[in-house]
């Protein structure tokens, strides 16, 4: 029976924190020596919470190494939950994977499923055994309940020497409470001893309480040891007198095996009869030596572990880590848990482990292992025998694990490794384009180079190896030598070799996977070259043609080219279309728990988004991807960061200047292709908002971007910087090198984009030193604008042809800018309302803010204002949605605006009159 008495002030603590968990994310960490009760005190106010749901992630030392192990249980309660728990099930413990498993997939689907279960408790206990997976998985689901707003307290335990604190820090500090915990004092100490043994007297009590110090594990040691424990090595002794031989063995199989096991793992070990076991079992348990739950087993406290550990013979010791690692490894299959945990008892069993670490590498959910797993299994390479025939096999998988855990230096050496040892050309061939591939990934052109041309040198008749070659030597060039034309060359002859390929096999769907991969890659590359050129209906060919090798692969593969497509759709004008595309990716991605793709569909649609005018529907978009971004990293290739796009928007949005200076550091820090876009976006807006004041600015920002273009080699790129340089130059009344600029954009004769075309006219027009002719130019730039997609644009042209005309002194002036503040207002474009709203002011007219009704709700406004409607609370409407409370706050704000409702009964009226109003439409 366990006894728990005293810690008032510390279970006050952590009820405070659970009531704070309403409001969101709170959290109590306890930090304490071994002994001092923490796991008792996480059980007692665990169990004082109330709270709806419960979960819990336990540390164990054994488990240190296994992937997960920890949170296992959590992992198996989340698979649960209604909507996403599939997801978990799938991802951590199904048997199929298609893909190499990132574990960040399987963090999100733990986190969304959490989401459901609200309001929840997560205990994690002896945070300095968790796994490293563990651990990773427990941040993460701190930080996402943190920005989602989630109902959920976190009680957590530690060692003082470690840093179990660390978990409070994804959260503010007013949300984490810390606690340290001290010995208990002389009264707690008397009860917890006169509770464990009546038959003590007050004083007998205070004695042992004294010689205890205070701890609790010792305190109870004592008192059942009738006071003869002094020390780890003397805690068993007493407490196994008269106890038998045989809980003495199960005693040190449980200390050996380091964690909870079922009683029916200790029947197969021993191959003893239930009975025996049972006697063993019992025996151990009235000691207080071991807890019994459910059929499992687990030691009382990590130190009666280490004292039975060491009371153990070496020879006991190894034996009992061999035969367990055996039985693991019949039972195992190619699950990744059992085989990290059979490979650590042969390691202390000091047997050999190349085939058990090969078999751990070959395992489809080998990514779990993380970079500690890496550098187990390459050390287990480093010390096999050369001779072996499993060592080149493991070299390889640890190989192809570095390049699937992005640890790129370690892959280029275990690549460089293979290729070294290979005997057969084709292996030795395959070995150093991976290694080419792993340079490639880490920039370093030389050596990318170096192994590429070793590669092409070794003769091979194998039609997907020459891709894979044409295709390299393209990228590398594309992306790394900035020989760009010679690039873009490659790209086209790897992409007719591809189609090549397909048409020998009987089409895409008939290859065989590698050759699908590499097709894939090769129309991958033949977009990205065409990108550069800014042949847009190339893009959108290159584009397609790869998606329909991705439909036949994964869905991985599939969102991957379905993205690219709509990039080819954008790019070509269909921007309807091409939202369509990245709605349907980005709601796929979501439901398939693939972060990175949601990152990317994400900046690409809230583009379209902005493009189109829809700038609150396009703040949504940025929000959600900025939340998934900070957790799962944001590391573009062929598109920029999300932090850009989210600039762009928010600037159109107003708060227009302490945004901009944002944006101008963006533009200091990445690479020499991302930042000729940054560039440009600085010389722009600060021409649009400051005019002729800041030209200097402007022409430091556009001649930063020239040299970002020069080193980067990119056509597009230089030629987009180019265009926009025009708007920035004319607006700081640079008019003749506008022009100039104009000049040299359409000598370069970039096809198919139909964004550029407008630009280019609007531009031109503002470079216009004869206001007449401005005038002229922008009604042009304007009709044309209006008749495209691109909303946002035709506001700024708007805006523009308004204060052109006001310069020309003509009368229609004021209806133009009064429209133009008018269309800004409706969109919510704050940055053009103001600019439109103080040239009026300029002419002499009172500007004034329409009143609450009238504009339109948005697709997500409405969506969000028939559920608050239909009486669902915004936590309610944020969990069916998947958005933060937050999100949905606003989106009920706005809706109440819109509609001129004052109060949620008011809203549900007016949804009603719309609702018909629509039926009628429809009718």
């Amino acid at each position: 029976m366990k006894v728990f008495v005293g810690r008032t002030a510390e279970l006050e603590a952590m009820a405070e924190t659970v009531a704070a968990s309403s409001a969101g994310p709170a959290a109590a960490i306890v930090l304490g020596e071994p002994g001092s009760g923490k796991t008792r005190l996480l059980a007692e106010a665990r169990s004082r919470t109330g709270l709806a749901y419960s979960f819990a992630v336990i540390g164990y030392e054994a488990g240190r190494a296994i992937p997960l192990a920890a949170a296992a249980g959590l992992l198996r309660s989340l698979a649960a939950a209604p909507k996403h728990g599939p997801y978990v099930e799938e991802l951590a413990f199904g048997s199929h994977v298609p893909v190499a498993l990132e574990p960040v997939r399987v963090f999100e689907a733990a986190h969304r499923a959490l989401r459901e279960l609200e309001p929840a408790l997560l205990v994690v206990d002896d945070v300095q055994w968790l796994d490293e997976l563990s651990l990773a998985l427990c941040h993460y689901l701190i930080r996402a309940a943190y920005d989602s707003e989630q109902r959920i307290a976190v009680f957590a335990a530690s060692r003082l020497d470690e840093s179990g604190s660390a978990l409070g820090e994804n959260l503010p500090r007013e949300r984490v409470v810390r606690i340290d915990l001290g010995p208990l004092g002389r009264d707690e100490g008397v009860e917890l001893a006169l509770a464990l043994d009546s038959g003590l007297d007050s004083a007998a009590a205070a004695e042992l309480w004294e010689r205890a110090q205070g701890s609790p594990f010792w305190l109870e040691a004592l008192t059942r040891s009738g006071g003869s424990a002094a020390g780890t090595d003397q805690v068993l002794t007493p407490r196994l007198r008269g106890a038998g031989l045989d809980a003495a063995v199960v005693l040190g199989v449980l200390a050996v095996v380091g964690r909870p096991i079922a009683v029916s793992e200790l029947d197969a070990l021993e191959g003893w009869p239930p009975a025996r076991v049972e006697d063993a079992v019992a025996e151990l348990v009235r000691r207080g030596l071991v807890s019994e739950s459910a059929g499992t087993l687990r030691l009382g406290h990590d130190l009666i572990r280490e004292a039975a550990f060491a009371d153990l013979p070496e020879d006991a010791r190894r034996d009992l880590h061999h035969r367990f690692a055996k039985r693991i490894e019949r039972e195992a299959g190619d699950d990744v848990q059992l085989l990290r945990e059979a490979l650590e008892h042969r390691r202390a069993a000091g047997v050999s482990t190349v085939d058990l670490a090969l078999r751990l590498a070959s395992s489809p959910r080998r990514t779990l292992l993380g970079l500690d797993g890496l550098h187990l299994l390459g050390g287990i390479a480093d010390e096999s025998d050369p001779l072996d025939p499993d060592s080149l096999a493991l070299e390889e998988e640890v190989a192809a694990l570095a390049t699937e855990l992005a640890d790129y230096e370690e892959a280029l050496s275990r690549w460089s490794i293979v290729a070294e040892r290979a005997t057969e050309p084709p292996h030795r061939a395959s070995a150093l384009l991976a290694a080419s591939k792993a340079a490639f990934a880490l920039e370093r052109a030389g050596e990318a180079r170096e192994y590429l041309l070793r590669a092409q040198q070794i003769d091979d008749t194998d039609d997907v190896f020459r891709l894979e070659l044409r295709t390299q030597d393209a990228v590398i060039r594309l992306w790394l030598e900035h020989q760009t034309a010679e690039g873009r060359a490659l790209a086209r002859e790897a992409a007719a070799a591809a189609a090549g390929l397909a048409v020998r096999a009987g089409g895409v769907a008939s290859l065989k996977r590698r050759a699908r991969r590499a097709y894939i890659e090769a129309r991958q590359a033949e977009a990205e070259a065409a990108l550069q050129d800014g042949d847009a209906e190339a893009v959108l060919r290159a584009a397609e043609a790869g998606e329909a090798a991705g439909r036949e692969s994964d869905v991985e593969s599939y969102l991957t080219a379905s993205l690219s497509v709509g990039t080819g759709l954008l790019l070509t004008g269909n921007v309807h279309e091409a939202t369509a595309r990245m709605r349907r990716v980005w709601r796929e991605a979501h439901r398939s728990v693939l972060p990175g793709i949601v990152v990317d569909a994400g900046y690409w649609l809230a583009q379209l988004l902005h493009l189109a005018g829809e700038l609150a529907e396009a703040q949504e978009v940025v929000l959600e991807t900025t939340e998934v971004a900070a957790r799962v990293g944001d590391m573009p290739r062929s598109r920029h960061r999300v932090t850009r796009i989210a600039g762009l928007v928010a600037l159109e949005c107003g708060d227009a200047r302490e945004v901009l200076h944002g944006l101008e550091r963006e533009g200091m820090v990445g690479s020499e292709h991302d930042r000729i876009t940054l560039h440009a976006d600085a010389a722009l807006w600060r021409a649009r908002l400051d005019g002729p004041e800041a030209a200097t600015v402007v022409r430091d920002q556009l001649e930063n971007g020239r040299a970002c273009a020069e080193a980067a080699g990119c056509p597009r790129c230089g030629a987009s910087l180019l265009l926009c340089s025009v708007e920035a130059l004319a607006r700081v009344g640079e008019r003749e090198e506008a022009q100039r600029a104009l000049a040299r954009w359409r000598g370069l004769d970039m096809r198919g984009d139909a964004m550029n075309d407008i630009l280019s006219l609007h531009g031109g027009a503002l470079a216009e030193a004869d206001v007449t002719a401005r005038v002229a130019g922008l009604e042009v730039a304007l009709a044309a604008a209006e008749r495209s997609p691109y909303v946002l644009e035709a506001m700024w042209v708007r805006l523009d042809l308004g204060r052109a005309l006001a310069e020309a002194g003509s009368e229609q002036a004021v209806g133009v800018l009064e429209g133009a503040a008018s269309a800004a207002r409706e969109q919510g474009a704050g940055t053009v309302q103001e600019l439109a709203e103080q040239a009026l002011r300029a002419l002499g007219v009172r500007t004034w803010r329409r009143g609450p009704t009238g504009a339109p709700l948005t697709a997500r406004e409405s969506e969000v204002a028939r559920l608050a409607a239909s009486g669902a609370t915004n936590r309610e409407i944020a969990q069916t949605l998947f958005l933060s409370p937050k999100t949905v706050e606003r989106h009920v704000s706005n809706a109440l605006k819109k509609l001129g409702a004052r109060n949620r009964t008011e809203l549900a009226s007016h949804v009603r009159d719309l609702d018909a109003e629509d039926a009628g439409n429809a009718r």
